[in-house]
C-alpha cells in the first residue's frame, strides 16, 4: 500500500483559503484506486507570513472522508509561501499560497531628469517614474485612471494643466513603475512640479526644469545597457542632443541618429520601432569579450561599449553571516555558470524577487524579507533577515521573469549563519505600517489600531505588551492605563505628557490618546521601558515598512 494526500480533488483552494486535505491509501500497485484514510493525525508546517488553523471540530484528524479542512490566511502581501502538511507515512504535501496586495499604500519617485529639458521635450521622454506599492513595500499594480495627478506649479503662461497629465505601464516593464505622460509638451521655459497623491495621504512630487535648446554640442547615450548575457539581449532605447547649458532634447532613433555596434559576439542588431536591441552569441569564447555601439548623428558621434558576460545561473548572497537579534540586509546577485557575478537581460520584464525560511534550528523564529525587489540598474535585490538565536538557517531565493514571451526563473538555497549575538530573544513581533494585523512568533494576531505616523513618530497600540508577559490594564475611573511586568510598572493618563515608571514621574514627548478604543502610544515608549529591543526595516524610499520588536 502507499499513503497519499489530495487538495480539494487536486483543484486547489475552495474558496477564500479553505483547503481541504484528503489523507488516503493506494491498495493496488498500479495506483488506481484510493481508499480515504481516517482518523489519522497530521502536522502543519509553515514557511512565510501564513496562518493556518483546523476549521472542524476534528482539528487536523482526518474525519470519516479523510479530510482535513484547513483556513490558510496571510495580512502580509508576498508570493508563494508554503504550507506543507506532514503524515508519517505519506510524503509531504506542499500547499503554494499566493497573496495579492490589497491596496495601494504608499508612492515614490523613481526617475526624474536632473538635467534641464528641452521646453518642447514630450512629456514622455522627460524620464519621469513614480513607483506604487503596498503597505510592505511591495511593488503593486495600479488602476491609472483613478490617480490624482496635480500639476502643483508651472512657469506662467503655460497652457499646461493638472489633467493633461497621466501615468502609463512602465516601458522596461518594472513592477509597480509607472512613465508619467501628457497630451501636451513642456511649453514654457521654467520648472514644472508634479504631484501623485493616494487617498491615505500620501504623496511624490516631482520637479522637471524646461529651458530653451540651443545649439546641440555632443551627443549622449541615455541609461544604455553595460553588459549582455551570452544568448541575451539588451536594448538601447534613448540618445540626446546636448547644448553648451546642458539642456538636452531627445533624438528620435533611425531618424535623427543611427546605431551601429561590432564585436564577433554580436548575434543580431537591429532597430525595432522605437529602439535598437542587441543579441549575444551563445559561444562560450566570446565572454569577457566587448562589444561597441556607436551612434551617429549629423556630425556627432557617441560611443559605449556593452561587456559580454555568461548567462544568469544561480543566486548568491554577497553577505551571509548575521547576528540573532539584530536585522541584517542582505544583498542578492545571480551568479553565471562559472559562480561569478552576472546580469539578468536588460529586456526582463515582470521580475519579481522572493524569499523563504526552509531550514531553521529548533524553536527558532526567523523573518526574511524583500525590502527592494530586483534593482535592473544595480542588478541586485535587498533583503531583510532577522533571526531569533544562533545557528544555521536556510533561505530559498526566487527570481522570476520573462524575456518576451517566454517565463523563466532562477532559484537557489542559501545558508545563513547567525552568531550568538547581544540580542538573543525569545519572542518575535513583526508589526507592518499601515496593516491590521502582527505576526506573533509566525502566527497571525489582529490588531484594532494599525500603527501609524504622527508628526514623526512612529504610534502604535499599547496592549501589544501582553506579547511580552506585560499586563495591561485601562483604569476608567482615573482615565488611565497601568502596564505591569518584568519588574516595571508605567502608569499614564490620557492627554498628559507625564507618566509614573516604577512611581517616579517621566516626561512624554507625545500624549496617549485613544484611537478606535485602544491607547495609542510612540514606539520608543513601549520599547524602551520594558527593555524590548526593536529594528525597522525600510522601503527603497527609506519609509518605514516593518517594525520589529524582539525579546
Amino acid at each position: 500500500t502507499r499513503t497519499d494526500f489530495a487538495i480539494n480533488g487536486n483543484n486547489g483552494f475552495s474558496k477564500d483559503g479553505i483547503v481541504d486535505v484528503t489523507l488516503y491509501k493506494h491498495l493496488k500497485a498500479d495506483k488506481s484506486d484510493k481508499v480515504v484514510v481516517k482518523g489519522e493525525e497530521l502536522s502543519v508546517k509553515t514557511a512565510g507570513y501564513v496562518n493556518v488553523t483546523a476549521v472542524n471540530t476534528n482539528g487536523l484528524t482526518t474525519d470519516k472522508k479523510g479530510q482535513v479542512r484547513l483556513n490558510v490566511t496571510s495580512a502580509i502581501a508576498g508570493n508563494d509561501y508554503k504550507v506543507v502538511v506532514k503524515h508519517e507515512e505519506a510524503k509531504d504535501l506542499t500547499i503554494t499560497v499566493d497573496v495579492k496586495s490589497i491596496s495601494v499604500d504608499g508612492v515614490e519617485v523613481v526617475s526624474a531628469p536632473q538635467a534641464p529639458v528641452n521646453k518642447i521635450f514630450p512629456v514622455a521622454k522627460a524620464g519621469v517614474e513614480f513607483k506604487f506599492t503596498d503597505a510592505n513595500g511591495a511593488p503593486v499594480s495600479i488602476d491609472t485612471t483613478d490617480r490624482n495627478i496635480t500639476l502643483v506649479s508651472k512657469p506662467a503662461n503655460s497652457t499646461l494643466k493638472s489633467e493633461n497629465f497621466t501615468l502609463d505601464v512602465d516601458d522596461d516593464g518594472i513592477a509597480g513603475v509607472y512613465d508619467l505622460e501628457a497630451t501636451k509638451a513642456f511649453d514654457k521655459e521654467g520648472e514644472y512640479v508634479i504631484r501623485v497623491s493616494l487617498e491615505n495621504g500620501a504623496s511624490a512630487t516631482a520637479t522637471v526644469k524646461a529651458a530653451k535648446f540651443d545649439e546641440a554640442v555632443r551627443i549622449i547615450f541615455v541609461k544604455a545597457p553595460t553588459s549582455v548575457a551570452l544568448g541575451q539581449a539588451v536594448e538601447f532605447k534613448q540618445v540626446m542632443a546636448m547644448d553648451a547649458n546642458g539642456v538636452t532634447s531627445p533624438l528620435t532613433l533611425g531618424t535623427d541618429v543611427t546605431l551601429s555596434a561590432n564585436g564577433k559576439a554580436i548575434d543580431t542588431f537591429a532597430l525595432k520601432t522605437d529602439k535598437y536591441e542587441l543579441k549575444a552569441k551563445t559561444d562560450e569564447d566570446y565572454i569577457g569579450s566587448t562589444i561597441t555601439v556607436l551612434a551617429k548623428s549629423g556630425d556627432f558621434v557617441a560611443t559605449t561599449e556593452v561587456a559580454v558576460v555568461d548567462e544568469a545561473m544561480s543566486i548568491a548572497y554577497k553577505n551571509t553571516a548575521a547576528e540573532a537579534g539584530v536585522s541584517t540586509s542582505l544583498i542578492a546577485n545571480v551568479l553565471d555558470s562559472n559562480g561569478d557575478v552576472t546580469v539578468l537581460s536588460s529586456v526582463a520584464s515582470d521580475v519579481k524577487t522572493e524569499v523563504i525560511v526552509i531550514d531553521k534550528p529548533a524553536d527558532a523564529v526567523a523573518v526574511a524579507t524583500v525590502v527592494t525587489d530586483w534593482n535592473v540598474e544595480k542588478q541586485q535585490a535587498v533583503v531583510n533577515f532577522l533571526a531569533s538565536e544562533a545557528g544555521e538557517y536556510k533561505i530559498q531565493t526566487i527570481i522570476t521573469y520573462k524575456v518576451g514571451t517566454a517565463d523563466k526563473y532562477i532559484s537557489d538555497i542559501e545558508t545563513i549563519t547567525v552568531g550568538g549575538g547581544v540580542n538573543t530573544f525569545n519572542d518575535v513581533v513583526v508589526i507592518s505600517m499601515g496593516a491590521n494585523s502582527m505576526i506573533v512568533n509566525n502566527e497571525l494576531v489582529k490588531l484594532d489600531v494599525a500603527p501609524f505616523i504622527e508628526n514623526n513618530r512612529t504610534m502604535m497600540q499599547f496592549n501589544v505588551l501582553y506579547v511580552f508577559g506585560i499586563d495591561v490594564k485601562w483604569v476608567p475611573e482615573t482615565n488611565s492605563v497601568v502596564a505591569e511586568g518584568n519588574g516595571t510598572k508605567v502608569v499614564m493618563t490620557l492627554g498628559s505628557k507625564v507618566a509614573t515608571v516604577n512611581g517616579e514621574e517621566v516626561a512624554l514627548d507625545v500624549a496617549p490618546y485613544v484611537v478606535n478604543g485602544r491607547t495609542v502610544v510612540p514606539v520608543g515608549l513601549i520599547t524602551g521601558v520594558f527593555d524590548i529591543n526593536f529594528d525597522f526595516t525600510r522601503n527603497a524610499d527609506g519609509s518605514i515598512a516593518d517594525i520589529l520588536f524582539t525579546k
